[in-house]
């Protein structure tokens, strides 16, 4: 059974977390230490992958300026999404030789645990087919409610998801998210809608996402 390391950042910027990721993959690529999970949220930032272009951002660049939200190019596949407080990030940096060298594989995985992780506070979380991330169904419409976006160097996996929890969505109407126009994005505050029946926030389903990738890909804490 392949162990798994958890490391939490709690709140820390975008390029911060991402030096510290990038130390982690070489660590991990020389076999210094086993699979880990990074888990953080992140000040305001906007990030575009390989296939995120700048007409994806539908605001003047001093708008966002004003409101203290950075801009980076990554190395992600994927396109533009945007981070705030109030929303897990997780990069998981895994070697896949251990998961059949299979990077789609590996996705679908995550979304797996995003799924089981939402059915425990009582959400139902959708696949969507053609596109990857998680949904849900709000009222007759697809809403979505997690993002991914995954490289890998050397077969090691790096960049990662983000599940919405209790963060300000007024910022995806800034962005193209993922390169879909006119997606409607959630978030577990807002399809509960106050009936929630236990305080959900980052700090208490992180546990809940660390449980899941230990059971979806078979690992020991």
């Amino acid at each position: 059974m392949n162990k798994l390391k958890v490391i939490d950042l709690g709140l820390i910027e975008y390029q911060e977390a991402k030096k510290i990721q990038e130390e982690i993959v070489y660590r991990r690529l020389a076999g210094e230490i086993p699979d880990t999970l990074i888990l953080c949220e992140h000040t305001p930032v906007i990030t575009m992958g390989r296939k995120g272009k700048r007409k994806d951002i539908l605001v003047p660049e001093e708008f966002l300026v004003q409101r203290g939200i950075k801009v980076y190019s990554v190395e992600r596949g994927g396109e533009t999404t945007y981070h705030s407080p109030g929303q897990i990030v997780g990069y998981p940096v895994f070697d896949l030789h251990s998961y059949g060298l299979d990077l789609h594989r590996f996705l679908r995985n995550i979304e797996e645990v995003i799924i089981l992780s939402l059915s425990e506070i009582g959400i139902e979380g959708k696949r969507r087919e053609g596109y990857t991330g998680v949904w849900i169904a709000n009222r007759l419409e697809l809403e979505k409610i997690a993002f991914i976006g995954i490289s890998a160097r050397r077969w090691i996996t790096f960049h990662g998801f983000s599940l919405n929890i209790d963060c300000d969505l007024s910022p995806f109407s800034w962005i193209v998210p993922c390169g879909l126009k006119g997606v409607r994005v959630s978030s577990v505050k807002k399809i509960l809608n106050g009936y929630a029946s236990q305080d959900l926030t980052v700090e208490s389903i992180k546990p809940k996402i660390i449980e899941n990738f230990r059971r979806v890909f078979g690992m020991e804490l």
